[in-house]
């Protein structure tokens, strides 16, 4: 990987998370109507995470595992399942529909993880977290595992946030040239939501 490469992989990545930061914290704030009204700060705390159920469904996709490296951190462990989306995805709103994604480059850290997958047209982003924001109203509130959070247009794409096995995950769909606006869908973003598989886990 060139220098501009690195440069471009470690801005993507920059921008994904404070993307991702607030995709979380506003999806986190949305799970609970007690939150409506409150001026207490947000407190951050850790997400209990189902990795039974996770390294079941690993098992299960062991013959369709696609190729990733990790760019940090190789020691790290994970501290939420790997999502990753298929190779070869279908989206009906691109053209040509089926669009064939890049190796996943990752960088691994102790509240997750965030990958950066890049297509013809679109750059996919993943952030991965096992640390939530809440109030002091709502942090004795049971959090759901698994949840698809709204559509949120954003500058250059869109993003959904999710819940899967108790962690967050942002997901983001990014237009590839700045001269392309509303090249993303909603549409787009749940199609590769859908084609996420369990790639990797961590401690139990």
């Amino acid at each position: 990987m060139n220098c501009r490469s690195v440069n471009t992989f470690i801005l993507l990545i920059i921008t994904g998370c404070v993307l991702a930061a607030c995709a979380l914290s506003e999806a986190s704030d949305s799970l609970s109507d007690s939150n409506t009204g409150s001026n207490a700060p947000p407190l951050q705390k850790k997400v209990p995470v189902d990795w039974a159920s996770a390294e079941l469904d690993e098992k299960l996709n062991t013959g369709s595992i696609k190729p990733f490296s990790v760019q940090k951190n190789s020691s790290a462990r994970l501290a939420v399942p790997l999502l990753l989306p298929s190779e070869s995805i279908t989206l009906t709103d691109m053209l040509p529909p089926v669009q064939t994604l890049s190796p996943a480059k990752i960088i691994i850290d102790g509240r997750g993880y965030s990958a950066v997958m890049m297509a013809m047209n679109f750059t996919v982003l993943i952030d991965g977290s096992n640390q939530t924001f809440v109030t002091e109203q709502s942090s004795s509130s049971t959090q759901p595992l698994n949840f698809d959070g709204e559509y949120q247009p954003i500058s250059n794409g869109g993003q959904i946030s999710i819940g899967r096995y108790g962690a967050l995950y942002a997901i983001q769909l990014l237009c590839t040239s700045e001269t392309r606006k509303n090249c993303i869908t909603e549409r787009m973003v749940r199609e590769v939501i859908e084609s996420l598989s369990v790639h990797g886990t961590g401690p139990r």
